[in-house]
C-alpha cells in the first residue's frame, strides 16, 4: 500500500510527513506552480506515476489517494486479464497442435475443416497419406531417427501447400490434407 510518510520537495527544502494523506496547506507557495507526483501501484507493482497540478487553495487533493487507489487495482485487473489471455492462447495452441510437427493435429483439424469448408464454398479436396516403413525405421535406428522421418514429412508438406492450406498429423505416421480445389492437375503436382 501507501507509504505512511510523504516527502514534499520545494526548492531546497524536503520535508517529511508523518501520517498524513494530503499536503498541508502553506499560505506563502499560493502563488507557486506545484504538483503532486504520486506513484499508481497495487500490491508489489507500480504501474507508474499520477501528477497532477497542486493547489493550495483547493481541497481536490483531498480525494487523489482514493483515486489512486483505484486506478492501481483497475490496472492490476487489466493485468491479470492480459496474463490470463495469453496463457489461455497458448494452451488452445498446444490443443490443436501436434508438439513434434507443429502441424494441426486431430483436434486442429476438427477446429478449423467445417470454417475451412465454407469459406472454400465446398470446393475442396483431402489428401490422406502415411509413410511407409516408419516401423522398420524405428526398429533399426530407433524412434528419434523415426521422428527426424516425420519431422521430413512435415516439412515436406509445408513446403508443397500453403498456409491457407490444412494440414494435419493425424497421429503416427499418418498426414491429412485439406486445401481448396483448383483444378486435377494441380492435385497431381502436389502429390508429385
Amino acid at each position: 500500500g501507501f507509504s505512511d510518510t510523504l516527502k514534499m520537495y520545494f526548492g531546497k527544502t524536503r520535508e517529511n510527513i508523518e501520517k498524513s494523506l494530503v499536503v498541508p496547506e502553506i499560505k506563502e507557495w499560493a502563488d507557486e506552480k506545484l504538483f503532486w507526483i504520486s506513484p499508481i501501484h497495487y500490491e508489489q507493482n507500480t504501474y507508474g506515476y499520477y501528477v497532477m497540478p497542486y493547489d493550495v487553495r483547493s481541497n481536490e487533493h483531498y480525494c487523489h489517494r482514493t483515486l489512486l487507489e483505484m486506478i492501481g487495482i483497475g490496472l492490476a485487473g487489466i493485468e491479470k486479464r492480459v496474463f490470463l489471455d495469453n496463457i489461455n492462447a497458448s494452451l488452445n495452441k498446444l490443443y490443436i497442435t501436434d508438439a513434434l510437427t507443429g502441424m494441426l493435429n486431430r483436434f486442429g483439424l476438427a477446429t478449423k475443416s467445417t470454417s475451412f469448408y465454407e469459406q472454400s464454398q465446398g470446393r475442396i479436396y483431402i489428401i490422406y497419406m502415411d509413410l511407409d516403413n516408419l516401423k522398420i525405421i524405428n526398429d533399426k535406428y530407433g524412434h528419434s531417427v523415426g521422428d527426424i522421418a516425420i519431422q521430413g514429412a512435415a516439412h515436406a508438406l509445408n513446403q508443397a501447400f500453403t498456409e491457407k492450406d490444412i494440414k494435419v498429423r493425424m497421429g503416427g505416421d499418418e498426414f491429412l490434407v485439406m486445401s481448396t480445389f483448383t483444378g486435377h492437375d494441380v492435385i497431381e503436382t502436389k502429390i508429385q
